[in-house]
């Protein structure tokens, strides 16, 4: 699986064939890098205005997704007990 993720990252084929030593660490940080971006990106176009998680950590990679895009002015990112108790605030 780890192989198979390397060799589709995008840039790899300047390495030639064997690519650079690279540990799963480092691997896995490009990756998900991508994955949050595109999830943002495709947030912002569906025309959302809010994503919402329930992990923290995911949290502050789509926080920062969303300041990387320009984002931050339409977008917010907030976890599930915060937008329950602004609902319950609200009422």
């Amino acid at each position: 699986m780890l192989r198979f993720q390397y060799q589709n990252l995008p840039g790899r084929q300047r390495y030639g064939h064997g690519g650079p030593p690279v540990d799963a660490d480092r691997l896995q940080s490009c990756v998900r890098e991508r994955i949050n971006n595109l999830r943002v990106k495709q947030a912002h176009d569906a025309g959302a205005d809010t994503i919402v998680t329930g992990c923290a950590y995911c949290m502050h990679m789509l926080q920062d997704s969303v300041k990387l895009l320009n984002y931050d002015e339409s977008m917010r990112v907030i976890d599930v007990a915060s937008l329950v108790a602004e609902s319950l605030a609200k009422k």
